[in-house]
Order: structure tokens, then C-alpha cells, then sequence
């Protein structure tokens, strides 16, 4: 008996990525992506009894102009500030994109992102957006934190 608990304990603890004991998120958080569609994948695919939004999650795309390979190695480091990264894995899959290569399928959506790029084409660009990749909201590194962290706590508005 005391094994089956100590099972039940341990996969609980693999399963969820933890902050502490008030900040449970879903099954995707700590992994980052290096394509929209094995995101969308993960998050479709995830079921989350923990109470957590895991399900309901939003894309957290990073735009990026130069050494792609290495930012997405950097994972959710490329974003530098635990707080912001805290606030965003409760609600999104991080997917890091080079600018230059990608391509947006809906047509509706790819202006407004299209031209968000250009304003920010120097720089590594987060847009949110849900998952026909219509944008909600972006930022940059440059913006202030707690303008940051209140555009991801907002994801797609009311």
C-alpha cells in the first residue's frame, strides 16, 4: 500500500509542473514548441484534472530574427524574468518561430500579424494568440513587466 501511494505521489508530482503549492499548471507548461502545430497538438490532446486552464490555453508565439535554433533551446529562458514566465505558463504554450521563415495560414489573421512583425522586426516579438493564430496582444523584452504581465493575464479579453 505504502508503494501505490508513493507511485501515485511521485507521477502527480512528474505530471504537473509545480512553482509552489498555489501555482499548479497544466501537462504542456515546461515544454516549448518549434512549430504552431505540435502546440495546438498538446494542447488538445491534454487533460487536466488539477483545476488548472491547461485546456483552455492560448499560444504564446515568439518571433524570432536571428539564431533561432539557439532561442529555441533557450526555451521559456528567452523571456529572462521569472514572473513574466511565471504568468505566462499558467496559460500558454510557448512557440518560438524564426519571422523571416513563417507563414500564417489564416488569411483573417496573418495581416495583423504581418504588420506587427515589421514594427518590430529588430527585436524577438511575443504575440498572443489563440489557436487560429489570430493575435490578441503583443510585447516585446523592452516593454515594462507589469504591462506584460497584465496583457497575459488578460489572454483574449472578456
Amino acid at each position: 500500500m505504502k508503494n501505490v501511494l508513493y507511485f501515485f505521489s511521485l507521477s502527480f508530482i512528474l505530471t504537473n509542473c509545480v512553482y509552489d503549492s498555489n501555482d499548479k499548471v497544466g501537462a504542456c507548461c515546461d515544454k516549448t514548441y518549434t512549430n504552431v502545430d505540435s502546440a495546438i497538438n498538446c494542447l488538445n490532446l491534454t487533460v487536466d484534472g488539477n483545476g488548472t486552464s491547461a485546456d483552455e490555453r492560448l499560444l504564446l508565439i515568439a518571433f524570432v530574427n536571428k539564431d533561432v535554433e539557439a532561442n529555441q533551446k533557450l526555451g521559456w529562458n528567452i523571456i529572462k524574468d521569472t514572473d513574466i514566465v511565471k504568468t505566462a505558463k499558467r496559460n500558454y504554450a510557448l512557440v518560438i518561430l524564426n519571422a523571416n521563415q513563417y507563414k500564417i495560414l489564416n488569411e483573417e489573421c496573418s495581416y495583423n500579424i504581418a504588420e506587427t512583425l515589421k514594427k518590430h522586426q529588430d527585436k524577438t516579438l511575443f504575440v498572443i494568440a489563440n489557436q487560429a493564430l489570430c493575435r490578441f496582444g503583443d510585447w516585446t523584452l523592452d516593454d515594462n513587466k507589469e504591462s506584460i504581465i497584465e496583457r497575459l493575464q488578460v489572454g483574449d479579453g472578456p
